[in-house]
């Protein structure tokens, strides 16, 4: 086997490091549209975010001569504590020298994959975790969502007045997929992440046009598979899903969440976003006497943060699968 577990040399760190965060960029969903704050090594483990506050309307004529009082600029503060997570495989000698793959490659994707969706399933539970909530149909509260209560134009319609009172702005960049840090351009809209299930339902909407109907498919962004109404809508496998939470404790109920412009943000520690680790067989000492043992692991800091209630709307809803 071409990848010996136990001659990884230092200057292979950097590839295997590569090999981890290439499956892990794409599962990066929600975190495509956050305010990036990362903090200091070496400072350190919680954040704060200042979330400046709207000025009143000028509305008064202004009198000759008079200096009028004028406005104060004010802000609240949230507070954000950064976690710790990560995984990790122990690889066995009798594997390396018995099976013909790169093991280690092999791991490498997978805990990248892991990774990215670990991290993504925590955004998207903190994106649903808020007050702000539009309910399909006429229904008032969860228990009481059918599967037929299913997303729709009109249903996004209101979500796109709800979110427009609230003078909430269209997103017009992305982070870039490449490096999960810098932001690239898209057209403005609001973005709205949603279920496989959801996808599914809002195909059979005459309101929903699909990437392959766009003017230039290729300017879509990763994960989106259309747009309705003022939303453009992105898929994501960690999309919360209310089990048996609808009508008669028997209905699923599914959270699509719309998100405007620097409405949530993500912090991690600087350096210490995603991390690679490997120990070769041996490296435990006398805990592994005969060099039988091996790990192959990630590790990460995150924490998501909602900065804007009123600019991220959870839609709930059944869907015709149940």
């Amino acid at each position: 086997m071409d990848n010996n577990v136990a001659n990884i040399a230092y200057n292979l760190n950097a590839y295997y490091d590569r090999v981890l965060l290439q499956p892990a960029l794409p599962m990066l969903n929600y975190l495509k549209f956050a305010q990036i704050k990362d903090i200091p090594t070496n400072n350190t483990d919680t954040i704060k975010f200042r979330r400046y506050l709207a000025f009143s309307l000028a509305t008064t004529p202004l009198i000759e001569g008079v200096t009028p009082v004028g406005s104060k600029l004010t802000y609240e503060v949230l507070t954000a504590q950064v976690k710790q997570y990560g995984d990790y495989v122990l690889i066995t000698e009798w594997v390396d020298w018995t099976v013909e793959d790169a093991v280690l490659t092999e791991i490498g994707k997978r805990q990248g994959e892991q990774a990215g969706q670990s991290l993504d399933s925590l955004m998207g539970t903190a994106l649903a975790s808020g007050t702000n909530v539009l309910y399909a149909g006429t229904n008032v509260a969860r228990n009481t969502i059918a599967a037929a209560d299913k997303i729709s134009e009109t249903l996004m319609k209101n979500a796109s007045l709800i979110l427009k009172n609230q003078k909430a702005k269209y997103i017009t960049s992305i982070i870039n997929p490449t490096d999960a840090y810098n932001t690239t351009p898209v057209p403005a809209a609001y973005i709205l992440f949603v279920h496989p299930y959801t996808t599914r339902d809002l195909k059979d909407d005459s309101g929903f046009h699909k990437v392959k109907d766009y003017p230039n498919p290729a300017l879509a962004m990763p994960n989106e598979v259309g747009y309705i109404d003022e939303f453009r809508v992105l898929e994501s496998q960690q999309a919360v899903v209310y089990a048996n939470a609808g009508a008669g404790s028997a209905v699923n109920v599914y959270a699509s969440i719309a998100v405007a412009q620097d409405s949530y943000g993500a912090t991690r520690i600087a350096g210490k976003a995603l991390m690679s680790i490997r120990h070769p067989f041996g490296s435990s000492g006398a805990a592994d006497a005969l060099d039988q043992r091996g790990t192959s692991g990630w590790k990460a800091t995150f924490v998501g943060v909602r900065l804007y209630e009123a600019h991220i709307l959870r839609i709930e809803h059944g869907t015709s699968k149940g």
